[in-house]
């Protein structure tokens, strides 16, 4: 089973990699607790993703910074296990240029879409 860390560092190089800004963050007694482990920016878009290895849970202080995040901030903010799920949900917030004409301006993709942008 792959490491929490090895799964974070996937993420960020598969984010990278497709034109996302993203940054680790780490805990310290200076921080909020419970922030989810990345911050991701692209196009206008801020995405938050908890990453935890695979059968992982988030802590109940995540559970509630997450809710905090949608609620307050309007901000996406998912737990995922695996490179997959997060280059499933990058792609639904900055959906390929093939899966942009299938929906018009104002539908949003459905997730987990099959393109080439998805696939590791």
């Amino acid at each position: 089973m792959p490491s929490e860390s090895s799964i974070v560092a996937a993420i960020k190089r598969r984010a990278t990699v497709a034109g996302w800004w993203v940054m680790k963050h780490h805990g310290s007694a200076y921080s909020l607790a419970g922030l989810p482990d990345l911050v991701m920016h692209k196009g206008g878009v801020t995405v938050y993703m908890e990453v935890k290895r695979p059968g992982g849970k988030p802590t109940p202080i995540q559970v509630r910074r997450m809710a905090e995040l949608r609620e307050r901030g309007g901000v996406p903010a998912f737990v995922v296990t695996s490179v997959e799920q997060a280059a499933s949900l990058m792609h639904l917030y900055d959906p390929c240029d093939e899966c942009r004409k299938e929906y018009s301006p104002v539908k949003t993709p459905r997730r987990g879409v099959e393109c080439r942008k998805a696939r590791p």
